[in-house]
Formats: C-alpha cells, sequence, structure tokens
C-alpha cells in the first residue's frame, strides 16, 4: 500500500510511508482536525466533521476528501488550520469530492 493510513472518529488520516517525518504529518492531521472542529462548534456547525472521508499530507499540500458537497464555510475552515501555525503556514490545500461514498 502506498499510503499509511489511520482512522479517527472514521476520518482516514494519511502521508506518504517513505518520508521521514511521516509520524510528524500525521499528527499534524490531527490538529488540524481539532482546530476544525473546534471552530465548527463555535459556528453552531457541529456536523462538519462528519462530511470528512480522508485527510492526506503529501510533502506538505493537504488535501481533503469530502464524503459529499461542501459549504465555502467548511472549505475556509480548513484553509485556515492549515495556513495556522499549526499546520503548514501554507495555502497548499486541495478540496474533492468522492462520487459514491
Amino acid at each position: 500500500m502506498y499510503f499509511e493510513e489511520f482512522c479517527v472518529s472514521n476520518i482516514e488520516l494519511t502521508a506518504n510511508p517513505e518520508e521521514v517525518v511521516r509520524d510528524f504529518r500525521i499528527n499534524r492531521l490531527h490538529r488540524i482536525l481539532g482546530y476544525v472542529q473546534a471552530v465548527s462548534d463555535n459556528l453552531k456547525r457541529p456536523d462538519t466533521l462528519k462530511k470528512i472521508a480522508r485527510l492526506h499530507d503529501h510533502n506538505g499540500t493537504l488535501t481533503v476528501y469530502w464524503k459529499e458537497g461542501y459549504e465555502l464555510q467548511e472549505e475556509f475552515m480548513f484553509e485556515k488550520a492549515w495556513e495556522s501555525i499549526i499546520g503548514e503556514g501554507s495555502t497548499n490545500i486541495f478540496h474533492e469530492v468522492l462520487k459514491g461514498v
């Protein structure tokens, strides 16, 4: 398998296995989830993470795989988390809606 897999609250967290810093990247994805959930709770949108199937960190680029369509506000939550001090500090992020999930 190309990706190392971890499951948190039914959200798959993946990063390239050959990277020396893979564990760091997986831990960072955990922090991203916490950031997004805190913002979601504050905005009275507690179900945002239920729409997520997988987060993948590929050399500092985040891809968010959604189970269903999402709103711009939800996309913005991940973007702010990724460009924050707990994320990558960049805007290298992609969003993809999975078909048939």
